[in-house]
């Protein structure tokens, strides 16, 4: 395959690429790309953005969130092929950024952005761990840790007050426990925005404690992993919580 365009598709923001002779020549950037959250009027308005004057007679891979469903596969497929495009491979863009991680050798990407996963790729076959969403999983990520930070300062509120919720009443602008359950519960409060508590936390020691909790369950999802494994692989780490030094 000499010539291929590849689009990363995630949650929070997509990009494509186009490659030859393993090359990267054009590269686009765009928002989200996620076939579970957007309507398709909006995800035609980004592969246009994304994949406009490139030649639909090459391959195209795409790695998006939701796209190892394969409901949302079938739909994006159709939708490229009224496009032009006849060679197409759909992914998750975790399964995506796990085979570029390791160059498509066998390996683990452990990823812990608002979300968590613990995938491998070993003798040809998928494993993984975690990446169940806020309801049944993402332990150790940063929506996870935020949260965490809230209870802890209505529990501290409750008594009167504490460090975290100190830290985050300076920080968020509200006063009191009814501050912060106006604060939690706002008609538009999604979860990136308790994720983004987690950069806030990081520059006050007192809040280290929450930290230590979710590095403990993050290492045991990796553990769990790693005991589905019948032999030791290189990691790679992914994910804004992770990889982010800012």
């Amino acid at each position: 395959m000499k010539e291929f365009v590849c689009i990363d598709g995630g949650g929070t923001g997509s990009r494509s690429a186009f490659f030859e002779n393993g090359l990267r020549k054009v590269e686009r950037t765009g928002g989200v790309l996620n076939p579970l959250s957007q309507s398709w009027e909006s995800l035609s308005k980004r592969f246009t953005e994304l994949l406009s004057g490139l030649c639909a007679n090459m391959p195209i891979v795409l790695g998006l969130a939701g796209g190892i469903r394969q409901r949302e596969r079938e739909k994006v497929a159709g939708f490229l092929a009224d496009m032009g495009w006849k060679r197409i491979v759909i992914t998750s863009d975790v399964h995506l950024a796990l085979m570029g991680a390791h160059q498509g050798e066998s390996g683990i990407l452990l990823i812990a952005g608002t979300g968590s996963m613990a995938l491998a790729f070993d003798r040809g076959e998928f494993i993984r761990r975690g990446g169940l969403g806020s309801l049944l999983g993402d332990e150790g990520s940063g929506y996870v840790l935020g949260l965490r930070a809230l209870k802890e300062a209505a529990s501290e509120l409750e008594e009167g007050g504490g460090e975290v919720s100190e830290i985050l009443e300076k920080e968020l602008g509200f006063t009191g426990l009814s501050g912060l359950v106006s604060w939690a519960y706002h008609p538009e409060r999604i979860k990136d925005h308790i994720a983004a508590l987690v950069p806030i936390l990081l520059a006050y020691p007192q809040a280290e404690k929450l930290f230590y909790k979710e590095a403990q369950e993050l290492a045991e999802l990796l553990f769990r992993l790693l005991h589905a494994l019948e032999r030791p692989l290189p990691i790679c780490l992914g994910g804004g919580f992770l990889t982010n030094t800012d």
